[in-house]
């Protein structure tokens, strides 16, 4: 799958599926810490011609949260978006580039929604 489709310079542009919180260990300290997620859904052509859905998640920072970024954001599930996105690339240990992205701070004032089409009438 190109991963190059999936962002155009620094916004994502899906359908929000929701926030999720999961747990990640550092693993020099052992400190468990928890990482909240906005998904982006995104629909993408593979190489076969077939339509698959990708999800990206984008971090959601703690001063996100308490700023009250999580009612904000699941206000905006089902709803077709563009949000502005910043990332970070970094190499695996398999040797893989690795991206996480993160919301931008003035993502509530720079975001859009992208409006639902209405279905067409059928001629009468």
């Amino acid at each position: 799958m190109n991963q190059n489709i999936l962002v155009e310079g620094d916004a994502i542009i899906g359908v929000v599926v929701g926030v999720s919180q999961r747990n990640q260990t550092n693993r020099q300290t052992g400190e468990i810490y928890a990482i909240t997620e906005l998904g982006i859904s995104q629909v993408v052509v593979d190489k076969y011609g077939n339509h698959q859905e990708h999800v990206t998640d984008v971090t959601v920072t703690n001063q996100q949260i308490k700023d009250g970024a999580m009612t904000k954001l699941n206000d905006l599930k089902g709803k077709k978006v563009i949000i502005p996105v910043w990332h970070r690339t970094y190499n695996t240990k398999n040797g893989n580039g690795g991206k996480t992205y993160y919301l931008t701070n003035d993502w509530d004032k720079t975001h859009y929604v992208i409006p639902q089409q209405q279905p067409m009438k059928a001629a009468s």
